[in-house]
Parts: C-alpha cells; structure tokens; sequence
C-alpha cells in the first residue's frame, strides 16, 4: 500500500498555516493551533520576512491602512500562508518559510493585491502577478477568448502567457495546469 502524505506538523516539526473560517490557525505538534499560539520562534521567523519585504509593509500601511505591527503580521500571514495545501509553510528548526498563492476572495478588490500576497513558486520559476491572475481564471475553467476579454488582453498575449505558465509549472496542458493546481490545493473560491 502507498503510504498516504500527511500535512505538515502533524508527524513532523513543520508548521502548515491556514485560514478557517476566517481565523488564522496551524497545524503544529500534531495538533490545531491558534495564530497566538504559535511558537516565539515561528513568530520571530515570519515577522523577519515580513519586515524584509519592503514593498508589502508599504502597502499595508498605505493601501490598507494597517500600522500596528501585530495586525500587520497577521495580514501578512493571512496573504502569504493561509491555504492549506499540506506543504509546509514554516519549517522553524532551518527558519525556512515558503509562500502561497492562493485565492482569499478578495482578489480583484483587494488594495494590497499583488503587493502583500506573495506570488507562487514553481518547479521553473515565480508566476509574475498577470501569469497568477491567469491561472485563476484557468481554474474557474475560463478559455483563452473569455480571459482575452476579462483583462483586456489579446487571444495571442494570454497564449503566450500559458505558455509561460506551463513552463514555470513543468507541465504541458490545462489538464496538467488544473492537476498542478489540485495537488497543491489551489482552488477559485
């Protein structure tokens, strides 16, 4: 029998983010956790990454309105880390954290989008913020003519855009996109 993969930190001192319900919570030490609860170090961890990226605390603080640093943390969580995809975010002993794209609902309405949400990472490379909105779009099952449409696009810029896509990926068609994105629990909410 195939052994079944667990999320992280249910077996392992991993930490996987996620949102419930609009709650920030954890699975860490094989248990759920609040975002309160999380450990000094992950907190130490994320709160460094937050304050390296320049470009996201200045967002916060102008386009949202957010100054304290505490609420600040917590959008920046929110935005980089709540999908629950299984997949550690935070791997506290190496201070490693790895972002998420996910959709939150707020996509398109946002002020901080694309400037405090972290893009995704792929086996060949980041999805730039057109290539993201893209595979939102694949995922609702959208074809090339309605994306053309919606963004304002050419048939032939959102083909060169999948094309892209798909070599980030490493895969070679939309059913293999739509396979990508279902592994790794990417989903148009």
């Amino acid at each position: 029998m195939r052994p079944v993969p667990l999320p992280a930190g249910l077996e392992d001192q991993n930490i996987e983010i996620y949102i419930h319900n609009g709650e920030i919570r954890a699975i860490y030490e094989s248990r759920v956790i609040s975002f309160n609860e999380l450990p000094d170090q992950a907190l130490e961890i994320l709160s460094a990454r937050m304050l390296a990226d320049r470009r996201a605390v200045k967002s916060m603080i102008e386009d949202m309105g957010i100054t304290d640093l505490q609420l600040m943390l917590k959008q920046y969580v929110m935005c980089n880390f709540g999908n629950f995809d299984g997949q550690p975010d935070l791997s506290p002993g190496d201070g490693i954290t790895i972002s998420e794209c996910w959709d939150c609902g707020q996509r398109g309405q946002c002020p901080g989008e694309g400037r405090v949400c972290g893009r995704l990472q792929c086996k060949n490379g980041m999805l730039t913020s057109a290539e993201t909105v893209i595979l939102f779009m694949v995922i609702e099952g959208k074809i090339d003519k309605e994306i053309a449409l919606i963004t304002g696009n050419t048939i032939p810029t959102i083909e060169t855009h999948l094309k892209h896509i798909r070599e980030k990926m490493g895969v070679n068609n939309r059913v293999e996109i739509m396979g990508w994105a279902m592994k790794r629990n990417i989903y148009f909410v």
